[in-house]
């Protein structure tokens, strides 16, 4: 028994992610969670955040990483709603000993900074768009911020920027999970070559350049792709 491919949704920074999980949702035909952090988490407070909230999900290789990394006893947070189902379907693996779904991780801009470093941790596929691959961005951001899809003001302090500092891990190459790599040419607010020069030329890597700015505008292209990552049927 194959259980269908469970897809998660990392949001990035001053977002929540709803219109780009739900755009993803309809592409993929699938449901597609939404793994939620906080920007006024330090980056490891973070990570261990949607690690925990992962962690239900995860194969055999992820979930011995996990209590590697942070033991067992984290605390379990359950996905937004829009992972309702997939937490239901979920339920039922437990009936099926040595069967796990499929799980993928997806992410936009911060989104894909956390993507990339579970992706790795936890032996995850993953498909970034438009991934902050030099979290000193983040200093632009020191001071009052506003959530544009919830519009809570909060304060981005410099020790949380600074807290992203050497935490995104080397890519080995090749890589040892499979990635998807979508970049905008014309991304007003990061630096696109920097990610290319991250990303290309390393196996197991799919580079995507696209001319969309920093938001992708429409994920259509790179459904076959998205599906590849899990070695799902193509014509589905």
């Amino acid at each position: 028994m194959a259980l269908s491919t469970r897809y998660f949704y990392i949001h990035g920074f001053n977002s929540k992610g709803s219109r780009s999980a739900a755009l993803l949702s309809e592409v993929l035909h699938s449901e597609v969670a939404r793994l939620n952090w906080s920007e006024t988490d330090s980056c490891r407070v973070s990570i261990k955040r949607l690690v925990s909230q992962l962690r239900p999900f995860l194969p055999a290789a992820g979930q011995a990483a996990a209590s590697a990394q942070y033991g067992d006893d984290i605390k379990k947070e359950k996905v937004t709603s829009a992972g309702a189902k997939v937490a239901r379907d979920a339920s039922g693996a437990a009936d099926y000993p040595g069967i796990s779904a499929p799980a993928v991780l997806l992410g936009c801009s911060m989104g894909g900074f956390f993507a990339y470093c579970l992706a790795l941790e936890l032996h995850l596929p993953c498909a970034l768009f438009n991934p902050v691959v030099d979290p000193v961005v983040l200093q632009s951001f020191v001071g009052i911020n506003e959530n544009f899809e919830t519009h809570e003001r909060y304060e981005f302090s410099a020790e949380l920027a600074h807290s992203y500092t050497g935490v995104r891990p080397p890519l080995p190459s090749p890589s040892p999970v499979p990635m998807l790599v979508v970049l905008g040419r014309h991304d007003e607010l990061l630096d696109y070559t920097l990610a290319r020069q991250s990303f290309q030329n390393h196996p197991g890597i799919t580079l995507r350049l696209t001319e969309d700015k920093h938001q992708i505008a429409d994920y259509r292209p790179f459904r076959e792709d998205i599906l590849a990552l899990s070695g799902a049927n193509l014509t589905a």
